[in-house]
């Protein structure tokens, strides 16, 4: 269960991996991951060592290729969207939207953002616990 939990941060290294040439020659790329705030909480070891490697690996890229054009970051969304299931204890700015999380990403991938790189940026407060 673990290794399949790890490969999707695996996946995102194949992927970076695979247009790191093409944004490399042009001396300017984005990538983006999206994890997740169990990166942080011990409540799911699954998914804290899964997103915690993706994590990781997006530092490592943008450490690796700093000066280069290129920036790797990831953005790491609280709960989105529904509110089904267990209640997280979180900060003031409760559930995230669909629409504030691809906005994020969007602002990443932006020109403007050529300055941030190697960040795993929260949307919404960070997770603390889960109440069930």
């Amino acid at each position: 269960m673990l290794l399949r939990r790890l490969d999707i941060a695996l996946g995102f290294l194949r992927v970076a991996n695979a247009v790191l040439p093409t944004f490399l020659d042009a001396h300017y790329g984005r990538i983006v991951g999206v994890s997740g705030q169990n990166a942080w909480s011990t409540s799911s070891i699954m998914a804290a060592a899964r997103n915690a490697v993706l994590n990781l690996a997006a530092k490592g890229l943008a450490d690796e290729h700093a000066g280069s054009g290129l920036t790797v970051n990831t953005v790491n969304p609280g709960p989105v969207g529904e509110r089904n299931g267990a209640i997280p204890s979180i900060g003031a700015a409760g559930w995230s939207t669909p629409d504030q999380v691809a906005s994020t990403i969007t602002y990443l991938v932006s020109p403007i953002a050529g300055a941030i790189s190697g960040e795993s940026i929260a949307v919404g407060h960070r997770i603390r616990r889960v109440n069930v």
